[in-house]
């Protein structure tokens, strides 16, 4: 049975805005820009949008759930600080250390998930307060822990940001953003963990009655969020070959930013994955772009902060087109 004309309106509009967009402005940005065209500047786009990525879709997750995880840009930088200093300063020695942080990276992402999830969940307290005062903390013990950033990683701990593949062609950190996406997409859409977290981002409420283990549901995913943190400080780290204090300082409007041009509700319970990477994709490419036109360095804020209302504007356009075409 084929579907209606408004019907296939509607899946566009709210499903796949951001993919128009992406195609929209690489267009014209190939008809400006030329260079951006380019095989190079393509995977350098593809490169770059990586670590970020991994956080956008940990925000993505949290916003789908209901709620925000302000912490995640500061997990982007202590979780490798921490592993780091595991590995250099306190346990240099110890058999495999290298291969072992990386382990404790992702671990710490995770903890640190799980202490903003019994805080926000158990113990009842707003989750914005609890991951604003999680994320102001972690960036205190960041310029502590190394108040000059290390640098000279071990060769295994830099090995997912920095190794290549097919005589240096392809990067490893673009197969494990693509594996990473494509096993977050199979959770959202194949498995009944997706379809609860995205009812309880709907309305909590409904949700409980209907037997999903709300409080569970929901620490899982500020873990799965500090792991994803942790493993974009990972990548960046690789990538740069050092640990900075100010990893990811200053990220939050654009990880905001990426969910909410990948359709994410701020409201919760409205999402997808496939959206999400279409968010950090355009981000990347408008990042390039302010690269390629050599834009005053001191108007980067405010394209951010405009690229932030415009997905504001679109979110607020989305809901009133599908309640239009519904009516």
């Amino acid at each position: 049975m084929f579907k209606k004309p408004k019907d296939i309106l509607l899946n566009i509009t709210i499903h796949h805005t951001v993919w128009i967009l992406v195609i929209v402005v690489s267009l014209i940005a190939i008809i400006f820009i030329p260079r951006f065209g380019s095989g190079t500047n393509l995977l350098n786009i593809i490169i770059h949008m990586i670590p970020l990525g991994l956080t956008i879709f940990a925000m993505g997750l949290c916003l789908m759930s209901g709620f925000f995880d302000l912490s995640l840009e500061s997990t982007y930088a202590i979780a490798p600080i921490f592993a780091i200093l595991v590995a250099t300063k306190w346990a240099p020695n110890f058999p495999g250390i290298a291969f072992i942080a990386i382990i404790i990276t992702i671990v710490v992402g995770m903890f640190i998930g799980l202490i903003n999830g019994i805080l926000s969940i158990k113990i009842g307290i707003n989750p914005f307060l609890v991951t604003l005062c999680m994320m102001l903390i972690l960036r205190g013990l960041s310029l502590f822990l190394i108040p000059a950033g290390i640098f000279n990683l071990p060769e295994a701990y830099i090995f997912l940001g920095n190794a290549r593949i097919l005589g240096n062609a392809l990067p490893i950190n673009v197969l494990f953003f693509i594996l990473v996406t494509v096993i977050l997409y199979w959770i959202m859409s194949k498995k009944p963990f997706g379809r609860h977290l995205l009812a309880v981002g709907s309305n909590e409420r409904a949700a409980f009655l209907a037997g999903i283990k709300v409080d569970r549901l929901k620490i899982s995913v500020f873990m799965i969020a500090g792991a994803l943190a942790a493993m974009g400080g990972l990548v960046a780290a690789g990538r740069q070959h050092a640990v900075l204090n100010s990893m990811g300082q200053g990220t939050m409007v654009l990880m905001f930013a990426g969910a909410v041009l990948g359709g994410i509700s701020l409201k919760g319970g409205i999402g997808s994955i496939s959206g999400v990477l279409g968010g950090i994709l355009l981000l990347q490419i408008i990042s390039n772009l302010i690269t390629l036109a050599k834009i005053n360095p001191f108007l980067i804020q405010v394209m951010y902060g405009s690229v932030l209302l415009v997905a504001l504007l679109l979110q607020s356009l989305r809901v009133k087109l599908r309640q239009f075409i519904k009516d």
